[in-house]
């Protein structure tokens, strides 16, 4: 009986030794990985170098493979400090779709004169703002400024635009117009273009350096130069592919570090410009796909927007809460059609007129960005 009762206190003092030790190895382990992996770690770094190449892997093959077809920047042409920016004075039909760029390059039917008399709003964003599948009048920021005479509405949205191509043609254009509101609209996709240096074409990006935004991957070379580049690029790195694609899983890790770090600062970066500029700045989220009518979903582009708006005094508008509450059941999966930038204009201008927007710039802030804890200690 005794031997039984000592076997059992020994498997008992066993099972509790073998319990701490596991416990205690899993807490160090932890703690290892929780320093290893702070941005400021060589591992941190790598992860970060990974999921950049990765990304560019994919753009730089699709590019390389329709240039070779004889395909070419259609809308756009390239640009050495964006990448590709709308060719000015161009006009086209598509699908019964007009598209017509004025002489500044930016989607309009008519040259612009500025009319002292109005409020100048310059819309920043993607193909959305832009107006991909639809005609110059049913763009949203067309539709904005036939809204209310007090407005003069620039479209300077440009499809595959990432935030940080947004941000230079920000900086470029607040250097020729004096506008009284940018409004900046982006969709969840645009936060990860920002990470690497291509997309339909070659593009400039930034990196961060202790927090600070660093421009890189520019000037942008001519396109024949920087087919031949790339090609180059991909037939020294196809001997290694199948070891970066063994790598994606490790990269995809660190993905929404970097991303929401880099998008906080390059959002911050523009407030701060409009704030120098003397304009008042509104942040926009465009909800696309199952995001207009599902609402049990949310994507990380509404999440980083939520906690980004909640932390910077700068005006924010949610689209994806108008576009949940409206009637209809069903929307376009791809780009916006007439109707659903009919619902963006409409919501964007019932919040100029609550912010009093109209009446002296009282309901919007102007102030610097307070300091940001996106992609650092809240997410």
């Amino acid at each position: 009986m005794n031997d039984h009762y000592s076997i059992a206190r020994r498997r008992i003092v066993t099972f509790f030794i073998i319990a701490t030790l596991t416990l205690g190895g899993l807490e160090l382990g932890l703690r290892l990985a929780e320093r290893m992996l702070s941005s400021s770690s060589p591992l941190f770094k790598a992860l970060e170098m990974g999921l950049r190449y990765k990304g560019e892997l994919f753009w730089q093959e699709l590019f390389v493979t329709s240039y070779s077809k004889g395909c070419r920047l259609g809308r756009d042409a390239p640009d050495s400090f964006l990448g590709w920016s709308p060719r000015s004075n161009f006009h086209v039909v598509v699908e019964n779709n007009t598209y017509t760029h004025n002489e500044m390059g930016v989607r309009a039917s008519h040259p612009f004169v500025r009319d002292p008399s109005k409020r100048l709003v310059l819309t920043i964003g993607d193909s959305f703002t832009y107006g991909v599948d639809v005609g110059d009048n049913d763009t949203w920021p067309a539709l904005l400024e036939a809204q209310d005479s007090r407005l003069q509405v620039i479209n300077m949205g440009v499809a595959a635009y990432g935030i940080d191509q947004m941000c230079l043609r920000l900086e470029n254009a607040l250097k020729t117009l004096k506008p009284d509101l940018v409004v900046v609209a982006f969709i969840g996709d645009d936060l990860e273009r920002a990470l690497v240096g291509y997309r339909d074409f070659k593009k400039p990006r930034f990196d961060l350096h202790d927090e600070k935004l660093v421009l890189v991957n520019t000037p942008i070379p001519p396109m024949e130069e920087v087919y031949h580049q790339a090609k180059a690029d991909l037939d020294r790195r196809s001997s290694i592919k199948l070891a970066i694609l063994a790598y994606n899983f490790t990269c995809e890790f660190s993905a929404w570090r970097l991303r929401d770090r880099l998008s906080a600062r390059i959002f911050e970066r523009m407030i701060e410009s409009c704030r120098v500029a003397g304009a008042e700045f509104l942040l926009a989220y465009l909800p696309y796909g199952e995001e207009l009518t599902n609402p049990s979903i949310k994507l990380y582009g509404e999440e980083f927007f939520e906690i980004f708006s909640a932390t910077h005094t700068s005006a924010a508008l949610n689209l994806r809460r108008i576009f949940l509450d409206n009637q209809r059941k069903s929307f376009s999966k791809g780009h916006y059609s007439r109707s659903e930038n009919e619902i963006v204009a409409k919501a964007a201008h019932e919040y100029l007129i609550s912010a009093r927007f109209f009446e002296g710039r009282s309901g919007l802030t102007q102030q610097s960005p307070s300091k940001s804890t996106v992609g650092t200690s809240q997410l």
